[in-house]
């Protein structure tokens, strides 16, 4: 009653008594700590026994992670790797620039790395219908830092679990009607593991090779010295490349079906199905986006040129 004057944290810490009597002790040290006793208290309504193990871990660090904890309200991630103190210092005072700029760091890192890659494979002297270099760096560099940020943000893919102290309505008169209530069906909560996201990122990573091979083909046939309806010919007779994205997004979807039936991987049917998707895009936008407008150039060469022939 020292450290707050709200009925509701009082109601609060009475059912915390009742349901986490073995956690009193961290729960009166916490709230004397960080000076904010409802915000301790709810932070282990919200997480729970992880939550009352977090606190524990922060009440030997000190008062000052006591407070940073409850103020930030969120998981405590035991995973550690190399900081720098100055970084670290900046990161505590200003946490969200701090994550805008690792955010920016990876879309910049991805864009230079994909542009580099784009003037190794490509000459300079290619059509240039055929390339739009920073648009489309810049839409896999987005791509590609997505991927980062989900695969380097410890809870962005994992569900909450249920808290063992969340309040529950108990009613007595019906519990004791003898009527058998029905079994609570019971509540499956989507979240996203790991391997999922490695699975949904070596998907889209084949797709982008295969983008990148069939603008190198189609490039390769522009540079040729040949006739226009000639060249026409020769991509017309790629097709099966072209369509060779929505090949490998079956093939992908397949054997991510098959290994899940095996146990080999965790069943999640969106890690399956992003293959097929992934394809799907994939093949729309070369053969819309470029080989059309590919095709269309050739037969306007080839038609400007029947009257020169003749």
């Amino acid at each position: 009653m020292r450290r707050t004057e709200d009925s509701g944290t009082v109601g609060e810490y009475a059912h915390l008594a009742r349901v986490a009597s073995d956690q009193l002790a961290v729960l009166y040290a916490a709230a004397l700590f960080s000076g904010s006793a409802d915000r301790v208290a709810e932070y282990l309504i919200r997480f729970g026994k992880a939550g009352a193990e977090d606190l524990q871990f922060a009440l030997g660090r000190g008062q000052g992670a006591v407070r940073q904890l409850v103020q930030r309200q969120v998981p405590l991630n035991r995973e550690r790797g190399p900081v720098l103190t100055d970084v670290a210092d900046f990161a505590l005072l200003h946490p969200r620039a701090t994550l805008a700029l690792k955010y920016l760091g990876y879309l910049l890192g991805a864009f230079l790395v994909l542009r580099g890659l784009d003037r190794r494979l490509f000459p300079r002297d290619e059509t240039p219908s055929l390339r739009r270099p920073h648009m489309q760096n810049a839409v896999l560099a987005l791509f590609c830092a997505g991927l980062l940020v989900l695969a380097t943000e410890p809870y962005l893919l994992k569900a909450a679990p249920l808290s063992e102290y969340r309040f529950k309505i108990v009613m007595p008169l019906l519990a004791n009607s003898g009527i058998t209530p029905p079994p609570a069906a019971a509540i499956v909560t989507p979240a996203m593991n790991t391997s999922t996201v490695v699975s949904i990122g070596f998907f889209a990573l084949m797709q982008v090779a295969i983008y990148i091979v069939c603008l190198r083909k189609l490039a390769e046939i522009q540079r040729q010295e040949l006739p226009p309806l000639l060249k026409l010919r020769l991509v017309e007779n790629e097709d099966n490349l072209f369509d060779s994205g929505l090949y490998l997004g079956m093939m992908g979807t397949a054997a991510a079906l098959v290994m899940q039936v095996l146990g080999l991987i965790d069943p999640n049917l969106l890690a399956a199905y992003s293959s097929n998707l992934f394809g799907l895009v994939c093949v729309a936008l070369v053969k819309i986006r470029h080989v059309r407008g590919c095709k269309r150039q050739l037969i306007m060469e080839a038609e400007a040129a029947v009257p020169v022939a003749s």
